[in-house]
């Protein structure tokens, strides 16, 4: 029987059908690039996940989930040993959306940038998922697994459901009340199944909070590098705090001395400076324009609007760049690879003016590569590495002017390929523009 998951990238309620299909040894394809018009075709919610089938499609991850689970060897046990099991099962997979997946939403998605936060909201969220997860640590006293003496679905669910908190924001203090739960956890994750779609799982250290609401929101690192630890330990030193020096009066006339100068420095300091690429001669090339013909391409392929670019490119006035990630080899989560590339993106905000970019994660849910192509008013990439912290986590590679042919072949591969990559899956993909 042939089986597409229609869903999104890193989306845990899709992993967990993933691995559902794993144990169940059960064929899916997983399709990741979908519009939403497409979507509203295939589902009736118009929501992912969506199981396309021979008989018709399914929504809602449990019921996939269970859909699946059916199919496979009844010694598997999946969806339980015994009817009894079976309704145990299916108790504790509501259990795990009314008493840790809502909480578990409310808490980790202002933190991924889904929604903004509200400090009441996120806080009772907390509570609520500590109280659904004393629940299972009493539960899993006695006992293995959920339910039975094998895995089953209700393993699956709640061990996805659990996997964002206990990466971001359940670190050792907050974990040590459930040593029987983290037992359990640790058991899911090196299962095989769970592997092969999610990779290594690394537990929280420092819990990650939601961005500010201010113009430049607080980094945040996903995955970790030898490079980005050193850089952190240096900036968590805290500041001395210097006393203010007491103000000296001074008679009317009299020159400001020496020690003084700081303070003319700060006020200065405190006005708005002017871009140093505003002041670049004048460009033929509009970059607005641009970005109205990439995001207006027919039928949204966006190679058709390549002929318009190289018409009006201004090599003297722009310059364009390759970025490749320098620790790809860390990339092992999909969803915290796109956590990290949205995140570059985001701290590319003030160069909105002056840029224009695309950045490609491709691979399979288990190991990731990063890779960009950049559009850059200027002919250096200082621009980049004084704006964005994370831009020197990347190696640069400056095209000839003009480009090559070659050159301008992958560039247009990295602004409009929506399928593969160097023959790699298109997992997901941020347009800066």
């Amino acid at each position: 029987m042939s089986l597409k998951l229609v869903t999104f990238p890193a989306l845990f309620r899709s992993q967990k059908v993933i691995i559902i299909s794993e144990l169940a040894k059960v064929p899916l394809e997983v399709d990741t690039n979908t519009s939403q018009a497409q979507l509203d075709s295939l589902s009736v919610h118009g929501k992912v996940p969506c199981l396309v089938t021979p008989e018709g499609n399914l929504s809602e991850s449990n019921a996939i989930a269970r859909y699946i689970g059916r199919m496979a060897p009844p010694s598997l046990g999946l969806c339980g040993a015994t009817p009894f099991e079976s309704a145990q099962v299916d108790s504790w997979m509501d259990f795990c959306v009314q008493d840790l997946e809502i909480p578990a939403t409310l808490w980790i998605a202002p933190i991924l940038g889904w929604m903004d936060e509200d400090a009441a909201v996120t806080k009772r969220a907390s509570e609520d998922l500590k109280k659904g997860m004393a629940v299972l640590e009493k539960h899993l006293q006695m006992e293995t697994f959920i339910v039975g003496r094998q895995m089953t679905l209700a393993d699956v669910a709640i061990a996805t459901t659990l996997l964002l908190p206990l990466k971001l924001v359940l670190d050792e203090k907050a974990r040590k009340p459930f040593p029987n739960l983290m037992r359990w956890f640790d058991l899911c994750v090196h299962q095989q199944a769970f592997i092969d779609v999610i990779g290594e799982t690394r537990l929280c250290e420092v819990p990650l909070t939601a961005a500010p609401k201010a113009d430049a929101p607080a980094k945040q690192e996903a995955p970790s590098s030898p490079a980005k630890k050193e850089k952190a330990k240096k900036e968590e030193k805290p500041k001395e705090a210097k006393p203010a020096a007491p103000k000296e009066e001074k008679p009317k006339g009299e020159k400001r001395k020496q020690e003084d100068e700081p303070l003319a420095e700060e006020s200065f300091e405190d006005k708005k400076q002017k871009n140093p690429l505003d002041d670049l001669p004048k460009s033929s090339f509009v970059l607005d324009a641009w970005k109205r013909e990439y995001s207006n391409a027919p039928n949204g392929d966006c190679t058709q609007a390549m002929p318009y670019f190289w018409q009006n490119y201004d090599k003297e006035g722009y310059s364009l760049w390759f970025c490749d990630y320098n620790f790809n080899d860390e990339c092992k989560v999909a969803f915290m690879t796109s956590n990290l590339v949205g995140g570059f993106v985001q701290r590319s905000d003030s160069l909105r003016k002056y840029a224009f970019g695309v950045m490609q994660v491709i691979g399979t849910p288990s190991s990731q590569k990063v890779l960009g192509a950049w559009l850059l008013r200027g002919q250096d990439i200082s621009p980049m590495l004084k704006e964005n912290d994370d831009a020197e986590y990347y190696t640069w590679t400056k095209l000839e002017q003009p480009p090559t042919d070659a050159q301008k072949a992958r560039l247009q591969e990295l602004w409009c390929a929506d399928q593969s990559i160097d023959g790699l899956q298109i997992l997901d993909c941020k347009v800066f523009k």
